[in-house]
């Protein structure tokens, strides 16, 4: 396969997977850092700059995460593009 016929080949096959939902790693670390931020703040705290052990900050963000993961489960992934 020609280098251009690769490249379109690629092209198209990551349209593909981004219409299924399919992100990079830092786009998906973009989209998930805002939302357990204000989820955390929103159910654990009143006061942004109060400190906490970081058993307790991962488990709170776990928690987060097992959500995250039931409802792409259950809903699936929208098109990122």
């Amino acid at each position: 396969m020609a280098t251009t016929d690769l490249q379109k080949h690629k092209r198209k096959n990551e349209q593909a997977l981004r219409a299924k939902g399919y992100m990079t790693i830092d786009e998906f670390i973009e989209r998930i850092t805002p939302a357990m931020r204000e989820y955390m703040l929103s159910t654990w705290t009143t006061d942004e700059n109060d400190v906490y052990h970081p058993e307790d900050l991962g488990s709170h963000a776990l928690a987060f995460m097992e959500a995250i993961f039931i409802g792409l489960g259950t809903f699936g992934a929208g098109p990122t593009n």
